[in-house]
């Protein structure tokens, strides 16, 4: 059984180190932020007229990926349950363990801090302040119910989280 993993964390949880990590293990990323840097020629590039085929082209690859059975990783915020419903639709019927991987709440100052390290061309922190605030407004805890069959809390330091990631994510 192949897996998907939606990671659940606002800007500058850490969602992207963790990414590092997996891929160790097989999986391939879907983000849209490294579309949006494909699009931009290597610049990132945020505009509002192509958000909408950004968002296109993700649940295309991710479509195409799991009709291939890869293990995948979606590194965004996933806050919502609208967005992870998009997801659980492109994978509906395909025999994908559905997990979750919630990442630490940080609190707005350490997460806009954070992302000032990787802030993708924009230093403004108010611009990445409102921005957590939005994702912030729409957090919803991911459940069982909405289709997860696991849901795992990120922590560094936890040998569960160890094993999680040595045993149970492991690329089949």
């Amino acid at each position: 059984m192949s897996n998907l993993i939606m990671l659940v964390g606002n800007i500058g949880s850490g969602k992207t180190t963790l990414v590092k990590q997996l891929t160790k293990q097989g999986y391939i990323v879907i983000s849209r932020d490294a579309l949006r840097y494909m699009v931009g020629g290597g610049e990132y590039l945020f505009d509002v007229d192509l958000e909408p085929e950004i968002f296109r082209i993700e649940r295309y690859a991710l479509r195409v990926l799991s009709d291939l059975g890869h293990n995948i990783i979606i590194d965004e915020t996933n806050m919502s349950l609208t967005i992870r419903g998009r997801h659980f639709d492109c994978v509906k019927d395909k025999g994908y363990r559905k997990i979750a991987i919630v990442m630490p709440k940080l609190s707005k100052e350490e997460s806009v801090a954070r992302r000032m390290q990787a802030n993708h061309g924009n230093g403004a922190k108010e611009v990445w302040g409102d921005v957590w605030e939005r994702f912030d407004k729409i957090y919803t805890e991911p459940t069982k119910e909405e289709g997860f069959d696991m849901i795992a809390r990120y922590t560094e330091d936890d040998e569960v989280w160890d094993y999680l990631v040595s045993n149970l994510l492991r690329r089949q």
